[in-house]
């Protein structure tokens, strides 16, 4: 079997490999680094693809919590609630709003009854 000369595109170590087996890097560790490295970038690649939706559907709701109308604070970020029936993305809101809604399973019945229990029980009139 005829052997080539490479040049590990990791450490820069020559090392020689079968022709018919093509390895591209001088061993293991340096492979799984390169593995790591290009994880590394794909997340980072996602994370911004990410913001930038993110950004771009909270600059149509106006910067501000679909719910309460209310900006986020300084390095906080509004969740996006979906309906959890069909899957479909309804908008961004605070974290404990989103909490809420799932509490009572997007339940409107139940939120008239708690909102009417709230105006009943007021204390703070």
């Amino acid at each position: 079997m005829a052997k080539m000369e490479k040049t590990c595109p990791v450490c820069g170590k020559q090392f020689r490999t079968f022709i018919s087996r093509q390895r591209k890097y001088c061993s293991k560790k340096c492979r799984d680094k390169k593995t790591k490295q290009a994880w590394y970038i794909y997340k980072i690649d996602q994370n911004i693809k990410k913001d930038k939706k993110y950004q771009k559907r909270l600059s149509k709701q106006g910067g501000v919590c679909a719910i309460c109308g209310e900006k986020p604070k300084e390095g906080e970020r509004l969740v996006l609630d979906h309906d959890h029936r069909t899957g479909k993305k309804r908008g961004l809101i605070h974290n404990k709003e989103n909490t809420a809604l799932g509490f009572v399973d997007d339940n409107i019945e139940l939120l008239k009854k708690m909102i009417k229990y709230l105006k009943n029980n007021n204390n703070s009139k």
